[in-house]
């Protein structure tokens, strides 16, 4: 079917263009399933230790901790087609400068997140889910979303070189040390520890995403704004789990929520104002 809607004739498909495509396609298969089983075996080792009742409970908690994750994910479908049409060493650094704008941007999401947890979850849970007990939960797995940006970004240089056998080998490594971490965390500190195994877990991902890439392709990473987004998001964190989540806290958090979302704003005001300067279009 996706020859005929493709209008490629038989002819014409060499045998060259199929190994290059399954070369380049093939190894995404075990990344693939590395990726799900990263972001599905806490359950199981949930529901084997606690019951499902704690795995519904900790689902909810990991849908809103876990919303940076999804924000990448979309970001992804613009973020990939603007680096890979940029020539030559233009791409490079159109990656390094998105790079860095995702992780300022995605530091106040963490921070907002991880605040307002509790907020979230008074919607999205039930009562009898306890949501007070799982905002802690949502603030733990928040992280996630900002070592994601550093993976999906040496993610863009594996795949541009076609080296995503790199994927292959290590996603499901570290879909590994998530479940190990998970069943030795999960009897000690419960649902916190899946989330903690979570986090270490997006964070061994990013690293190793970053060592590979880093063995073909020299990319000038801009350290700085890494540091200033895992400032700001470990600032999140730390409040996020230490505030109380009742009473007059909960509108505390509120308002720390809503100082993050202005935050979010003004990384976006400052990189539209840098491409309109760029322009000359700056006023």
């Amino acid at each position: 079917i996706g020859l005929v809607l493709s209008g490629v004739r038989a002819g014409r498909l060499r045998s060259t263009h199929v190994w290059a495509a399954l070369a380049l396609g093939l190894p995404t298969v075990p990344h693939t399933l590395g990726v799900f089983a990263m972001q599905m075996g806490d359950r199981v080792v949930i529901e084997r230790i606690d019951g499902l009742a704690q795995v519904g409970r900790y689902q909810v908690a990991y849908i809103v901790g876990a919303m940076g994750v999804v924000a990448v994910t979309a970001l992804n479908t613009a973020w990939a087609p603007l680096v890979f049409g940029a020539d030559g060493s233009a791409r490079w650094k159109a990656l390094t400068e998105t790079t860095a704008f995702a992780h300022r941007l995605f530091g106040w999401i963490v921070a907002g997140l991880a605040v307002g947890a509790p907020v979230a979850l008074a919607v999205a849970a039930p009562s009898s889910y306890d949501p007070r007990q799982l905002a802690t939960v949502a603030a733990i797995v928040a992280p996630a979303g900002f070592f994601y940006v550093s993976y999906s970004s040496a993610a863009l240089v594996l795949f541009q070189h076609r080296r995503t056998g790199a994927l292959a080998l290590l996603t499901p490594a570290v879909a590994g040390c998530n479940l190990g971490l998970n069943i030795v965390f999960v009897p000690h500190w419960g649902l916190a520890g899946a989330g903690f195994a979570t986090v270490i877990a997006y964070g061994l991902w990013a690293v190793a995403a970053r060592l590979a890439a880093g063995r073909i392709e020299a990319i000038a990473w801009d350290r700085t704004a890494e540091f200033q987004g895992l400032v700001v998001a470990g600032a999140g964190l730390i409040v996020g789990i230490a505030l109380p989540t009742g009473g007059m806290w909960l509108i505390i958090r509120m308002l720390l929520a809503t100082a993050a979302l202005a935050g979010l704003g003004l990384q976006v005001r400052r990189a539209l104002r840098a491409q309109l300067g760029s322009r000359g279009l700056a006023r």
